[in-house]
């Protein structure tokens, strides 16, 4: 079974196990070979499940980004994903880890902040024929700079670099797609 398949039939599982539960249904994207997003509406906010696939370790790490899928899909789809209700799918922070990672998380959304501005002045105009470059150049810059950042060591350098090569895209979607890409790999929540 190829990557492809293994992530399109994990989030299929998850679909129906969130159908059996009475959830709402999320929104499938499959972003690179080794991760899949899964999206969920809920009260009038999008919320991600970024689901990335070890190969090597042939286990799933999920990344939740709001405390609504922390307290209620997360409980729902853990035994699905390897970990079991009795524990925590979360490791407990201590007080000074916590803080370190905040300021991590920090200086990561400062990095992206021009490129989400942006993507936030172009998306009027997400529908007309209007060149979207800066978006990917911004957070190409940003990927740039956090390779170079000792504090951003912990990220998956292979990833970046793969990102950064990648060409720019003139397109709305695909140049909101190539940043959110960007966002997931660095743990960013927006």
């Amino acid at each position: 079974m190829s990557n492809q398949e293994l992530l399109q039939t994990k989030a299929e599982q998850i679909c129906a196990c969130c159908a059996e539960v009475g959830l709402p249904q999320p929104v499938v994207r499959i972003v690179s070979d080794y991760a899949v997003n899964l999206i969920w509406h809920h009260e009038g906010k999008n919320h991600t499940l970024s689901l990335n696939w070890s190969p090597n370790h042939q286990k799933w790490t999920p990344v939740p980004n709001t405390d609504w899928l922390k307290q209620e899909v997360m409980p729902a789809i853990a035994s699905m994903l390897g970990a079991s209700t009795a524990q925590p799918v979360f490791p407990i922070r201590t007080q000074q880890k916590t803080a370190e990672l905040t300021e991590t998380e920090h200086l990561l959304q400062l990095y992206f902040a021009d490129a989400c501005d942006s993507l936030k002045r172009l998306e009027p105009f997400a529908q007309d024929n209007v060149d979207c470059r800066i978006v990917c150049r911004r957070a190409r810059e940003a990927l740039e700079r956090i390779l170079d950042d000792p504090a951003c060591t912990h990220l998956d350098r292979v990833a970046l670099l793969s990102l950064c090569s990648r060409p720019d895209r003139s397109d709305f979607s695909g140049a909101k797609e190539y940043l959110t890409q960007c966002l997931t790999l660095c743990n960013i929540i927006n």
